[in-house]
């Protein structure tokens, strides 16, 4: 089964340390790294995740703690409403088979995907 490996910026790696595995394990999924940021909206924990390859955002809203136990599904979830929002016509099924499951790993300080991150976020 591949593994999406999703790479968090500090400021995120501090409100989730649980999550966090230290080294990169499985092989990666179809659809390459994503990065992981966090930001605010009315005091509400947002997260942006950002495709590095294709810059692909994908937006979790009001996520909690609690919220942290199934976040593999928040994602996948939130992943396909915006694929079928964007006109992109695919089943679900087909979805969680090129993500597989989630791994999240320490900020790898990729430059461009994170620029793009700031600058979507302004």
């Amino acid at each position: 089964m591949p593994t999406t490996s999703i790479h968090l910026t500090k400021k995120l790696e501090k409100l989730v340390k649980k999550l966090i595995s230290k080294e990169p394990e499985g092989s990666d999924a179809l659809l390459g790294n994503w990065n992981a940021t966090v930001f605010y909206v009315d005091r509400k924990k947002c997260w942006l995740i950002t495709n590095a390859d294709t810059k692909y955002n994908v937006v979790l809203t009001d996520i909690k703690a609690s919220d942290l136990k199934r976040i593999e599904h928040l994602f996948k979830n939130a992943f396909y409403g915006q694929l079928v929002y964007d006109g992109i016509i695919i089943d679900f099924e087909t979805i969680n088979a090129a993500i597989g499951s989630l791994q999240f790993l320490p900020t790898n300080n990729d430059r461009s995907t994170l620029g793009f991150q700031n600058h979507s976020l302004e």
